[in-house]
């Protein structure tokens, strides 16, 4: 267990352009995930370990720092940050512990958390809390001077996604595809049970989300089912959703378990009633 944290000052919650606009920035364009050799250690999907000893080592030469002492910026969906000091552990300590010692507001379960380092500004690494994933990586592409891709499924949870009715009629416009009606989308769903399913059904007017889906296809699940949802781009598929693989099962793994099923049409078909 880490140790308690004593208390310690922190800068007041401010808004976003209020203080430090560029450094607020570049944060925000660094990846998403921890560089190698990192004094941050992923361990679980919304949860880092601060190891102390290696989270000072990685701090540039000058200027010279507290090594006894860390700073973290928070940076929250809401458009508020935090720049906060605290006192290293003598081993470690989580960023849950942290940002309950803060104040900070998350749900352990399923708020998306990202942890990366920093290392610059006297700011040791930045803390994002309640993004979605989709909108980090079209802060990253904005940043490469691209323009962002817009996925018609976002992760709006640890294990739930929102689909996007807009995203997917552009997106099959761009595909040129022609046949069949425009407010009709399709989702392959693939259980880990070896049960694969080609729905369609007809788009909301503005979003539902993939569990409202598979509640009413029937497919069964809970609250510790994990879930797994990306895009397909296929003429045929708007999207796959994976159902009960392990938590580590990455996007072009799931795609290569529909391109397969897809061409093996191994898949039963199913149209949903224009309920939602």
């Amino acid at each position: 267990m880490a140790p308690k944290l004593p208390k310690r000052s922190y800068t007041p919650l401010l808004r976003g352009r209020q203080v430090q606009g560029q450094q607020l920035a570049a944060a925000l364009d660094e990846p998403a995930q921890p560089s190698p050799n990192s004094g941050l250690l992923q361990i679980s999907h919304n949860n880092y370990e601060v190891q102390s000893q290696l989270l000072v080592r990685n701090r540039p030469t000058f200027p010279e720092r507290d090594r006894s002492t860390a700073t973290m910026l928070i940076i929250l969906s809401n458009g508020g940050q935090r720049q906060v000091n605290f006192p290293l552990p003598r081993e470690s300590c989580t960023v849950h512990d942290l940002l309950v010692r803060f104040g900070v507001r998350f749900n352990r379960n399923t708020t998306i958390i990202q942890c990366v380092d920093h290392n610059r500004d006297g700011i040791d690494f930045v803390v994002r809390v309640g993004f979605s994933v989709s909108r980090l990586l079209s802060q990253q592409v904005a940043a490469a001077g691209e323009p962002p891709h817009h996925s018609p499924v976002e992760q709006i949870s640890t294990n739930n996604y929102a689909v996007h009715s807009h995203h997917i009629r552009t997106h099959r416009t761009r595909r040129a595809i022609a046949e069949g009606n425009g407010n009709l989308a399709k989702m392959l769903v693939l259980q880990a049970s070896g049960e694969k399913r080609l729905i369609t059904f007809t788009l909301p007017r503005v979003t539902c989300t993939v569990k409202d889906l598979l509640e009413r296809v029937g497919v069964p699940f809970d609250s510790t089912t994990t879930l797994k949802c990306v895009e397909h781009r296929d003429p045929n598929v708007d999207f796959v959703v994976g159902v009960g693989f392990p938590g580590n099962e990455s996007a072009r793994q799931l795609r290569s378990r529909a391109n397969e099923s897809l061409a093996a049409i191994d898949y039963s078909s199913m149209t949903l009633d224009p309920e939602l």
